[in-house]
């Protein structure tokens, strides 16, 4: 999902995942029928301007899918975990089936790490 619009970003954070070897087709699903789903939600609730997913051309980094949301003030940022818990929350609709997705994406990814940006025009 790419979002386009005019508004002006100052700070991201990126995410970055490891698939599992074998799960690469699980993991795209996941992504299409889970995860794009939400970010929908998030984004028309104003959680962040843009999001970008990227994949390294390089294939001996340590990662293979990256989430990167860029936002438009640090206060959007801070509150990025709590407002996307929301917007999950709402397309999961309940706790149980909330646990449920995230101990399916563990077992289709690890996380790598998260790192936070400022940006610059």
């Amino acid at each position: 999902m790419t979002t386009n619009t005019t508004q002006a970003v100052t700070c991201a954070r990126a995410f970055k995942v490891r698939v599992i070897p074998g799960q690469e087709a699980a993991y795209e699903g996941y992504l299409r029928e889970v995860v794009e789903p939400i970010d929908a939600i998030a984004h028309a609730a104003g959680v962040f301007a843009h999001m970008y997913a990227v994949r390294p051309e390089d294939p001996g980094t340590d990662w293979t899918h990256a989430r990167v949301f860029l936002f438009t003030d640090e206060a959007q940022r801070q509150r990025f975990t709590d407002t996307m818990a929301q917007a999950a929350a709402q397309f999961d609709g309940s706790a149980e089936a909330t646990e449920r997705r995230k101990a399916q994406a563990l077992t289709l990814r690890t996380t790598v790490g998260t790192s936070e940006y400022r940006v610059s025009d």
